[in-house]
């Protein structure tokens, strides 16, 4: 089996220092935002939206992806992001 065709978010743990903001984005024509993290924290996403944040493989130029970008990283900055996916296959 090959790369699944989209990564469905369940929830985000996280713990960011000396970065103004991490960004997780789903690739496509134009990236959509997933979240925008700093300090420290979690987001459970299988509870509000009951089977997790979805991305749309329906979205122009969707490649199924997550990307990180950020910003205002100083000498001595690091990040730890751990991501529960569901991997979604479309037939």
């Amino acid at each position: 089996m090959g790369p699944p065709d989209r990564l469905d978010v369940n929830s985000i743990d996280w713990s960011i220092s000396g970065f103004n903001w991490v960004r997780l984005e789903w690739t496509a024509t134009t990236n959509r935002v997933i979240g925008v993290l700093n300090g420290n924290g979690r987001r459970e996403y299988s509870t509000l939206f009951l089977d997790g944040l979805k991305d749309d493989e329906t979205v122009a130029g969707h490649v199924g992806d997550i990307v990180l970008t950020s910003d205002g990283a100083f000498d001595g900055a690091h990040y730890d992001i751990l991501l529960f996916c569901t991997k979604i296959y479309v037939p």
